[in-house]
């Protein structure tokens, strides 16, 4: 009884993404509202500029990636990433930058590129990887983490305001 009670109300009593993006933009973006990055990831936009706000990293049990002598680094070391994605979508193989704490659209040193390994749901103390992401959905992406010190903002683009914090 009581967990179809707390579905019921999770199910007629949340927002969709779409619905509540604009409470959350307003929120977390810290830059110019009136500008057409922001009214896109109002919007939810899965054709924009990717943007995904990255709240949490999880550690990875075993790896899927290996070492050159062919072996899974040690449980720990990698990490996924978690986050929110404001707009476009992400896939397996896409080219995306991870600025750091010290970065400044003057100068993008501390914003690397980082190959997306995979990208999944998660479902629990599983998840589910899936061939594409899109704008709205909660994701955890692997092969992005090595400049992420907390939290961050993954884009495909820059120069600009660092929208998310």
């Amino acid at each position: 009884f009581r967990s179809s009670s707390s579905l019921f109300f999770l199910l007629f009593n949340r927002p969709t993404p779409l619905v509540a993006s604009f409470g959350k933009v307003s929120r977390c973006y810290t830059g110019p509202t009136n500008t057409g990055i922001a009214s896109s990831m109002i919007k939810c936009d899965p054709n924009g500029k990717l943007m995904i706000h990255v709240t949490k990293l999880y550690a990875n049990g075993i790896s899927s990636t290996t070492t050159s002598s062919g072996t899974a680094p040690p449980a720990g070391q990698t990490f996924s990433a978690f986050g929110r994605i404001y707009l476009g979508s992400i896939k397996h193989g896409d080219k995306v930058k991870v600025p750091g704490e010290a970065y400044s659209p003057e100068d993008d040193e501390d914003a690397p590129y980082a190959v997306v390994k995979s990208v999944s749901i998660s479902r629990g103390r599983y998840k589910t990887e899936v061939n594409v992401a899109t704008a709205g959905n909660w994701v955890l992406i692997d092969g992005v983490d090595a400049s992420i010190a907390k939290t961050a903002t993954t884009t495909s683009t820059l120069p600009f305001p660092l929208p998310l914090p």
